[in-house]
């Protein structure tokens, strides 16, 4: 599992991503390095994101969402299909976070309050795909295919089309 990497609960008040490159290649890693064959490890990573409710959001795009001690109640999970859905409407349009190799979003709701949305997408899949591939794992699945959106439509249809071409990127 490669996702739910990110605990409030032990780290700063910051948002951020779900399943961060950095953290969960280290993951794989640490367990080939202590001999576990990479045929037996299969990476999980989430299609959908959190969205974190900011008390503050800095210019430089960091959300603090509560003062410490904070919990992981400060999110909720956004399916994938919604995320596509707000992500071109926001107040910033889709950004990237170099450290972390993620993609995220502000958006402001209704009530005014500011939001930070982190998800992975076909960009930061694809990363975690070629190492699976280069690293020799078993394989990569998701964790959940039913936040796409098979509705038809044409837009969406594309959209899901590229997360799914993600998982096999060519090397």
């Amino acid at each position: 599992m490669s996702y739910g990497e990110r605990s409030l609960v032990w780290s700063q008040c910051i948002a951020g991503a779900n399943s961060p490159y950095t953290k969960t290649l280290t993951g794989y890693d640490d367990y080939i390095k202590i001999g576990i064959n990479p045929k037996k490890l299969v990476m999980g990573i989430p299609w959908y994101g959190y969205d974190y409710t900011c008390q503050n959001l800095s210019a430089n795009h960091v959300c603090t969402t509560a003062k410490y001690p904070c919990k992981d109640a400060v999110y909720r999970q956004v399916a994938y299909q919604m995320i596509m859905k707000q992500v071109n409407s926001s107040t910033s349009g889709r950004l990237w976070d170099k450290n972390q190799q993620s993609p995220y979003y502000h958006c402001e709701d209704q009530a005014g309050h500011f939001h930070q949305v982190w998800y992975d997408d076909p960009q930061s899949i694809s990363l975690k795909a070629a190492y699976v591939q280069n690293r020799g794992l078993l394989g990569i699945g998701m964790w959940h295919a039913n936040c796409l959106d098979y509705s038809g439509d044409a837009i969406a249809k594309q959209q899901t089309e590229e997360v799914w071409k993600a998982l096999k990127p060519k090397l």
